[in-house]
Formats: structure tokens, sequence, C-alpha cells
């Protein structure tokens, strides 16, 4: 188990776990069946593209073993060349997931739900601030306003096939029509009666 501040994770054989400066973070091996496991360090100019990695990362898991069944022959030589190899499995122009649709998907389909955007970032194993940003980067909204987007909007339906608003802020995931009441009429300028009304 591997804990940060975006979430707690559970680390699979063959896979790695990354410490960030600066960052509080708690791991525990398994009582039964404890890790056996390598430690690297990174710094300087070559650590900065690890920011932009997940939390949990599987690498070529056969670094690990040469690293680990080193002799002491040429040592500091050949951990030197597993490092940069390493460095380059991480690196290498490989296609990215598309984390984004990924996202979308998940609040179109659970928006009337009690969504979490840390649980989103820790089902897709990534770091928080990371998938917060290329969101934002992408898609010239935040996850939250987009959930509250898709929650509105949905609302707004609900209330054209004539749902009431208690009704309708409960179906695409308000806990109260006061709160569903106040963000719809900030996103639409008209308060969810008013729209009845004029439904009518």
């Amino acid at each position: 188990m591997f804990k940060n501040e975006s979430g707690e994770y559970k680390v699979s054989e063959g896979e790695a776990f990354l410490i960030r400066p600066g960052e509080v973070t708690y791991y525990e091996a398994d009582k039964e069946k404890p890790w056996s496991y390598v430690w690297i360090g990174f710094t300087g100019a070559l650590a900065e593209k690890f920011h932009g990695l997940p939390d949990i990362i599987r690498p070529d898991g056969s670094i690990f073993g040469e690293i680990k069944s080193l002799n002491s022959a040429m040592i500091e030589e050949r951990l030197c060349a597993l490092t940069f190899r390493l460095y380059c499995n991480l690196f290498e122009d490989k296609t990215e997931p598309d984390y984004i649709s990924k996202v979308i998907g998940y609040i179109n389909s659970e928006y009337a739900g009690d969504i979490k955007i840390n649980n989103i970032a820790e089902s897709l194993k990534l770091n928080r601030k990371y998938l917060a940003r290329i969101f934002k980067e992408r898609c010239g909204v935040s996850m939250k306003e987009y959930l509250i987007r898709k929650r509105l909007t949905e609302g707004k339906a609900l209330l054209e096939k004539g749902y009431t608003v208690t009704e309708a802020s409960l179906l695409s995931g308000y806990s109260d029509a006061f709160a569903f009441s106040k963000a719809f009429k900030a996103f639409f300028g008209k308060s969810p009666k008013t729209l009845k009304k004029a439904g009518k």
C-alpha cells in the first residue's frame, strides 16, 4: 500500500511508486508477502520530467531484476547503464492513454452519484493535481466545473420533461433542491421554478 496527498493506492508486483520532493507519503508492505524492492533516486534536470508521470507506474521489470542481481564487477558502470535504460523506458515515445475521455465518460455516466475528483484520479492511478491540470488544459474548464455543467444540463432537461424541482435536483446529483436551485440560477440566469412556469 502506498499513500500520498492525492490518495491511497494498492501497489502490485512489478509496479513502482513515485515520491516527489517535499511530498508527504506513507507506504507499507504486505505482512505476509513483504516486498523485494529497489530504490532509485533522480535529481537535477533529468528529475523534472517525473512530475508528469502517474503516481503508480509499471516500468520494464527486467531492469529491476538486473539491478538486484548485480555483482561486484563494474557494478557502478552497470548500475549507471541500467538506470538510464530505466529512464528511457519511462519516457520513450509511447501512445499516451486517453485519460480525458475516461474522465468525461465517467462523469457522464456517474454524475447523479457522489462523485469525488480524488476517486477519479485514484481509479486511473494518477496524481490528482496532474489529472486536474491536463483536464483543464484540454477542456478549458476544471473537472468540478464540467461535473456541475453536466448536472445542471441534465437537471434542466428533467424539468422540461415535467419533473419537479426536487426530483430534478436528486436525479441530477444534488442532495437538496436549494443547492440545485442556487447553482441553476447562477448558471442559466433564471430559477428552475421560472423554467417550469414557462414550460406550462
